[in-house]
């Protein structure tokens, strides 16, 4: 958790899809599917009242859930055959991130960081947030340079980052010479 100033606009939520799972090989002849969460706690997926494909056209109800390994195996209303579930492989699942749960004051979901401008201490636009990953040794904010479109990996810290604005579409980062 990061401990970051000027960050009172935290409440503001964007209203859009975020990626939290991936169907995958059919099981059985049920209509039950194999399904890949990427949630932090895995078992979240279930906790969302409707799951959205990636245009959000079409909507899924997990129905059922089971452990399998690193996966699950779902049940997902409405489909009751293995026929019927074939088609659904590699759909990527997606969430209305306003079902997301508040998260304490410092906190933030990668999905609201993504996009958003990124300014040195002075005020100067520096490029944009690209992506963020945790590869197991603490968060990466990719940044998309401005000038250069080079992508620069920044660890996200409160040493580099000085203050996060989302409702206002930016963060503050210094040091940013340090990784360029």
């Amino acid at each position: 958790m990061l401990d970051i100033q000027n960050s009172d606009s935290l409440t503001h939520q964007r209203s859009k899809l975020v990626l939290v799972g991936k169907l995958g090989q059919p099981y059985g002849t049920a209509g039950k599917i194999k399904l890949h969460s990427f949630c932090m706690d895995p078992r979240n997926i279930e906790t969302f009242a409707c799951l959205y494909s990636e245009q959000g056209d079409k909507t899924f109800e997990i129905e059922q859930l089971d452990e399998s390994g690193e996966e699950f195996i779902a049940k997902i209303r409405g489909i009751k055959s293995r026929k019927d579930v074939t088609h659904l492989k590699g759909t990527k699942l997606f969430a209305s991130r306003e079902e997301f749960p508040d998260l304490e004051k410092n906190e933030f979901y990668y999905s609201d960081l993504q996009d958003l401008r990124v300014l040195d201490t002075e005020g100067k636009i520096i490029g944009t947030v690209s992506s963020m990953n945790n590869f197991g040794a603490g968060d990466l904010m990719e940044l998309l340079l401005e000038e250069s479109g080079n992508s620069v990996l920044i660890p996200f810290t409160k040493e580099n980052i000085v203050a996060v604005e989302i409702s206002q579409g930016y963060l503050v980062v210094e040091n940013v010479a340090d990784y360029l």
